[in-house]
């Protein structure tokens, strides 16, 4: 069962999702990752910035992985999301952000290049 935590520090909200997802498996443990973002989204904390993984170490992206990342985003409503997970296949992080707006949804991503890249600019204010 992965570990997820939301912290407040000054001034801002974070929420770090860790390997808490719905890995797609059939586990039980993903219907205790809905009900956590629900229950941090109950708290009605500001989430500023949201690190999800969107991916498998491996570089697969179930379908239930997508979803409950999707999900995430609709209920914490971050200003920014910075995927995580891909563990070398960096270039997922771009397919999550284009599958992202085929639904429509305008939520700032910031995508790693490769391991280590740090942006320049987050483009204004979180």
């Amino acid at each position: 069962m992965g570990v997820s935590y939301f912290i407040q520090t000054d001034g801002l909200g974070i929420f770090f999702a860790g390997d808490n997802a719905d890995w797609g498996d059939g586990d039980p443990a993903n219907e205790r990752y809905y009900k956590e973002i629900d229950y941090i989204a109950n708290l009605g904390h500001r989430t500023d910035i949201a690190f999800l993984p969107v991916c498998t170490y491996s570089g697969q992206r179930p379908p239930d992985m997508t979803k409950g990342v999707f999900y995430a985003i609709d209920k914490l409503k971050p200003s920014i999301t910075f995927p995580m997970h891909a563990n070398g296949h960096e270039y997922i992080y771009e397919a999550f952000e284009h599958d992202l707006r085929a639904t429509g949804s305008s939520a700032r991503v910031v995508c790693a290049k490769q391991k280590g890249y740090i942006p320049l600019t987050l483009g204004g204010q979180i």
